[in-house]
């Protein structure tokens, strides 16, 4: 199991924390912040694939399919998955369980992306990860702050 200070991945993301994690138009969800990101990540892939890493409920993913990018993600927490899989079926966004400091997933990606929103804080970063196992070049930045 993942911890994190002490603190165990799935007491952080558990089915209460993924329930409440979408705020459709507020926060890190608001047009201003995710449309720009989107925009740039989906200018990053072209016309290739894109793997996300802490791919949660979907909240970069699900746009990013809807712009034609082939998304697949990896995600530790099931809780999170089931959340995007009300959005997005297995078929249109395929997840890979497990740490995605560990996990790989099948195919080859021209953008591996991490969307790092802190729980308990106003910054959310979505930035490429590279990994020996994905092997295509890392693309990229794209920062999301918000008050």
């Amino acid at each position: 199991m993942a911890r994190t200070a002490g603190v165990q991945q799935e007491e952080i993301w558990d089915v209460d924390a993924a329930q409440n994690y979408d705020t459709p138009g507020a926060g890190m969800f608001a047009p201003e912040v995710l449309g720009p990101a989107v925009d740039r990540l989906a200018e990053l892939a072209g016309s290739g694939s894109a793997l996300e890493f802490a791919i949660g409920t979907g909240r970069v993913a699900v746009p990013l399919a809807e712009r034609g990018v082939s998304v697949t993600g990896i995600e530790l927490s099931r809780p999170m998955v089931d959340q995007l899989r009300t959005k997005a079926d297995e078929a249109t966004i395929p997840v890979v369980a497990g740490d995605m400091a560990a996990a790989t997933a099948p195919g080859k990606y021209t953008l591996r992306a991490v969307g790092l929103p802190a729980r308990r804080s106003s910054v959310a970063v979505t930035m490429p990860v590279s990994g020996a196992s994905h092997r295509s070049p890392p693309l990229g930045l794209t920062a999301s702050v918000w008050p």
